[in-house]
């Protein structure tokens, strides 16, 4: 039982993981590609297809991990992963809730809203972008945590 937890776990992660390396590629090559509008669109869509995928292999890494760390003593790496985990889901669901906002600014902002300010939105997706980078470094953490706790 204790190799089938690790395997879902590991390729669980590895879908997570790999997404997020992929979205940043895919998001880099989109910016010096599309217009804005098509730019809009496109992650809009990207944003909603790739929700469903990240979101359903982070709660089975999660039920796997549970699973893996019930069995034996408690100890201070797995308190650590618990934080971690939970710290991961707080800063994931808020970059999908800014992420939502931002793309309605924007696409309000090409619509010509005059309320709308471009330093504003700049600094929204500033925002944005270190919340992706706290999404990456609790997520590769959460991974270094849970390898740490198989030894």
């Amino acid at each position: 039982m204790h190799a089938a937890l690790v395997t879902v776990e590991m390729l669980a992660a590895s879908v997570w993981i790999g997404g997020l390396a992929a979205i940043a590629v895919v998001a880099r090559c989109v910016r010096e590609h599309l217009d804005p509008p098509t730019r809009i669109s496109f992650f809009r869509s990207l944003g909603r297809r790739y929700l469903r995928l990240g979101v359903s292999s982070l709660v089975v890494a999660y039920a796997a991990g549970a699973g893996l760390i019930a069995t034996g003593d408690w100890s201070n790496i797995k308190s650590a992963i618990v934080g971690t985990a939970a710290a991961l889901l707080l800063v994931t669901i808020t970059g999908v809730v800014q992420a939502r906002a931002l793309t309605r600014l924007r696409a309000a902002a090409l619509a010509g809203d005059p309320r709308l300010d471009d330093r504003d939105i700049e600094r929204r997706a500033l925002r944005a972008a270190a919340l992706r980078g706290l999404i990456v470094v609790a997520s590769v953490t959460l991974v270094v945590l849970a390898a740490v706790s198989l030894e």
